[in-house]
């Protein structure tokens, strides 16, 4: 299964392990960019077969939980960071990085709701739904990030790096003084990796139209801190309760 699209300076730093965990480096040799999403070893059903049972939606939780964490595993970027700072930042961040993927999946799907990863999506149909939707989770989704980004048709190597950048967003949280300035100094490397790749891919566009498509994209971040479907059942009950100690033991 292609992972990437892959353009002319991607290609000049990339290596395909074994593993299909594809790597882009710095020209520097010195910042590495670990971008995947396990489309194969993680083995995702973005089909949207089925309406999805209060079952289905904890297990894709947990398994992009743990997706999740093993993706900021494999950041040297996160690594370079402090344990508390990496627990902070990985408990502020799962929500945007999973609402991120439910809004690409379900424009791949093309389904009337909230795609997940094992087959099933969450409906706007209040009718279809497996718990009341309350607070209209997955109809903002659907109108404020799945139909902007359908109109942006990013490819997938902007998909993966704009999940880069939702990791070292500069959003103000309890960090460290220097784990604030790595944030800010990585936040921008990733989005003028971003420039490069459009660049390269379509080297007849101006900076200026290379600038609006990236602040386009950069505006529909501001949608994923929208908590997702069901995202008051187990955000409440699950990160305040267990994330701490787990990711503790994963960085660990």
């Amino acid at each position: 299964m292609e992972l990437f699209s892959v353009d002319t300076y991607v290609s000049k730093h990339l290596s395909l392990p074994q593993c299909h965990m594809p790597h882009i480096v710095m020209k520097d040799k010195t910042v590495r960019l670990l971008i995947f999403i396990h489309f194969v070893c993680f083995q995702l059903v973005i089909t949207a077969e089925r309406v999805a049972t209060m079952k289905d939606v904890m297990q894709d939780w947990r398994r992009h939980f743990v997706l999740f964490a093993d993706w900021l595993h494999a950041l040297p970027e996160f690594a370079s960071l402090s344990v508390d700072d990496q627990i902070l930042i990985a408990k502020s961040r799962f929500g945007s990085f999973y609402w991120w993927l439910c809004a690409n999946w379900t424009n791949e799907a093309c389904c009337d709701g909230v795609c997940y990863s094992n087959g099933t999506y969450f409906p706007r149909s209040e009718a279809l739904q497996c718990f009341p939707d309350v607070r209209g989770c997955s109809e903002r989704m659907v109108v404020t990030l799945s139909e902007p980004l359908r109109e942006l048709q990013l490819d997938e190597t902007e998909k993966c790096l704009m999940l880069a950048v939702i990791v070292f967003s500069d959003e103000p949280l309890e960090l460290s003084i220097s784990g604030k300035e790595h944030v800010r100094t990585m936040g921008y490397r990733f989005v003028r990796m971003l420039h490069h790749h459009i660049r390269n891919r379509e080297p007849t566009l101006s900076n200026s139209a290379i600038g609006l498509r990236i602040a386009k994209i950069m505006i529909l971040l501001t949608a994923t801190t929208v908590s997702f479907a069901g995202g008051d059942i187990l955000i409440v009950i699950t990160i305040e309760i267990k994330v701490t100690f787990y990711l503790c033991d994963l960085i660990n």
